[in-house]
């Protein structure tokens, strides 16, 4: 019988993360206990990085190095 391969980890970079979707998110992880075992979430404000600015964004990525992302991120106007 084949045995399962171990999980590997994950991070899951949310842009937008500080908004209305974002903290939704949030809020739902946070009501389920957090993230689970070899998980980790990362949720980047525009005050984190301007992702209009690609040599800050590529930095950006290549710091946090996400397996997934989520992209919630939106230009708001008031």
């Amino acid at each position: 019988m084949a045995s399962a391969a171990p999980a590997l980890p994950t991070k899951v970079l949310v842009t937008g993360g500080t908004g209305l979707v974002g903290n939704g998110i949030q809020a739902a992880i946070a009501e389920e206990g957090g993230a689970v075992a070899g998980e980790t979430w990362v949720f980047m404000s525009s005050r984190d990085c301007n992702l209009l600015d690609i040599a800050a964004t590529r930095a950006y990525f290549t710091e946090q190095a996400p397996t997934h992302i989520i992209h919630l991120a939106a230009k708001v106007r008031a």
